[in-house]
């Protein structure tokens, strides 16, 4: 996922995500992550980033019966279920940015 405009940062699973964001300190202003990520998954991840942090997340699943609600408790701002279209996670991200009001995009 590349914004124009900003620099996206890469990680192959959980633990290297809490590095970066740990090294880059101020620098990201968004977090996409799977809530399935070897090594450390977004939940635990999330909890990381909420003890210092205010950043927005959004977490992935392909798990239908997953509890949205719980998990935007713990401190995502959005949990997007899989499979999503492009136009609805592109959605997602722009509300989560401040660039769009929610629902003025239809998915």
């Amino acid at each position: 996922l590349e914004i124009p405009g900003f620099e996206t940062f890469v990680a192959d699973n959980g633990r290297r995500a809490m590095e970066i964001f740990d090294l880059n300190p101020g620098a990201i202003q968004l977090i996409v992550a799977d809530i399935h990520t070897p090594e450390m998954n977004g939940i635990a991840l999330l909890m990381h980033i909420r003890k210092t942090s205010k950043v927005p997340v959004i977490l992935m699943t392909g798990e239908q019966q997953l509890n949205v609600e719980e998990i935007k408790k713990l401190g995502a701002n959005e949990v997007a279920v899989k499979p999503f279209s492009t136009r609805k996670i592109t959605e997602i991200v722009q509300q989560c940015l401040g660039t769009i009001k929610p629902g003025s995009m239809a998915a």
